[in-house]
């Protein structure tokens, strides 16, 4: 069965309107992650406005599963910063 919400195209696409994000970001990057996920993090972090990247240099693609204590303090201290 085909959800035709599922077939509509963005346009434009949303890779193209990152600029528009206005939310507080933090990209976390695995450091042994494939280069292709390296490269959207650097174009998450270089295109949302003010967007922090952090690296996990151990971590391959699942950084929460991987080393769920380092993930978390980059997050509770991404949080805390901004008053959360």
């Amino acid at each position: 069965m085909n959800n035709p919400l599922l077939l509509r195209r963005l346009s434009p696409a949303a890779a193209e309107r990152l600029r528009e994000i206005r939310a507080p970001t933090l990209v976390i990057d695995g450091g042994r992650d494939v280069s292709d996920i390296h490269k959207i993090v650097a174009k998450l972090s270089a295109e949302i406005p003010g967007a922090q990247q952090q690296v996990l240099k151990d971590c391959g693609h699942i950084v929460p599963m991987e080393d769920p204590e380092a993930f978390n303090k980059l997050l509770f201290d991404f949080l805390k910063a901004r008053g959360r």
